[in-house]
């Protein structure tokens, strides 16, 4: 906490994530890039034309051949910090690139023993899947299972889990999870998910998937063969023409507003770092 001066509220938090949205998609524009708002920031800008009222993330994607020369692009050009498992990936337990304000410190309550960066916006790689949706399936679940034991690794030991029957078995996964899952063996899970990733053709893939999402889905390619643009905080951002299936898939009913009781900030603290 030393080098912590100033803790950062949620709505500053939007705007410093903001900022970062706002410089990635002009640099996307300016080489050439594809990219589409995605998760809940989609939601957002779709739902209430900006974030969701009491939420900080933003999420965008991109077709992996986008996505690869962006992570090269972007750690020599951006204006911001870029980590991902291929650049700057000291601090990376996560198969997606983040671009973080370096001046900044993000620290996720739930995950109190991850690496910590600064405020970010998430970037998701697009993937083509096997037409055969059965092995599709099973590369969908090998992903979400490498990446809940890395999650499980980061997790405090007693954790309060929705399902008591979680909350009792929970601290025994989570120190399973510490001891099998040593930094190097964290890579080699990620290394393996993006290998595994990028073996159908993202071109000429009937359906694709967000590769590094904790959703598994998947969906028709042409959902994102083009964009549109969409309202978000006053400006425009692109986003998939097939926004609608895409949304429904995810969220089902998704302009109706979640019970009160989810309506709830990310356990997430933020702050200022002294230079």
């Amino acid at each position: 906490m030393d080098n912590h001066y100033k803790q950062i509220e949620l709505k500053e938090i939007q705007d410093i994530s903001f900022s970062i949205l706002k410089e990635v998609a002009e640099f996307c524009d300016e080489n050439d890039i594809r990219y589409f708002l995605c998760g809940g920031t989609l939601l957002g800008s779709i739902r209430h034309k900006g974030f969701i009222p009491w939420d900080s993330d933003i999420d965008i994607t991109m077709p992996r051949p986008d996505y690869s020369r962006f992570e090269l692009l972007y750690s020599k050009k951006g204006k911001y910090r870029c980590t991902s498992l291929n650049v700057n990936s000291n601090n990376c337990y996560f198969s997606i690139a983040r671009i973080s304000n370096e001046g900044t410190e993000l620290i996720d309550l739930n995950l109190p023993h991850a690496p910590r960066i600064g405020i970010h916006i998430d970037i998701f790689p697009i993937d083509g899947l096997n037409d055969d949706l059965k092995k599709a399936t099973r590369f969908l679940n090998k992903q979400r299972f490498y990446l809940m034991l890395i999650n499980n690794s980061l997790k405090p030991i007693f954790h309060k889990r929705k399902k008591l029957v979680r909350t009792v078995f929970a601290p025994f996964v989570s120190i399973l999870s510490r001891i099998i899952i040593t930094k190097n063996v964290m890579y080699a899970m990620l290394r393996k998910i993006e290998q595994d990733a990028q073996q159908c053709c993202y071109a000429t893939s009937k359906y694709v998937t967000r590769t590094g999402s904790k959703y598994k889905f998947w969906l028709p390619h042409e959902i994102f063969r083009e964009s549109v643009e969409v309202e978000f905080n006053g400006e425009f951002f692109k986003a998939p023409v097939g926004y609608h299936e895409y949304l429904t898939t995810l969220y089902g009913a998704y302009m109706n507003l979640p019970p009160e009781k989810d309506q709830k900030p990310s356990q997430l603290k933020a702050y200022w770092i002294k230079g």
